[in-house]
């Protein structure tokens, strides 16, 4: 029962890990997709 629990919640903190890390990726792919406009107009 314990690791169930203990797997369960494991797997939560896995996934939004993995979450958090394709929003960073999405985030500095934006960044740098500004960053190459702002590039371009100067």
């Amino acid at each position: 029962m314990f690791e169930k629990i203990f797997t369960s919640r494991f797997l939560l903190i896995y996934v939004d890990f993995e979450a958090l890390h394709s929003s960073i990726k999405r985030a500095l792919a934006q960044i740098d997709k500004s960053n190459n406009n702002k590039g371009i107009s100067l």
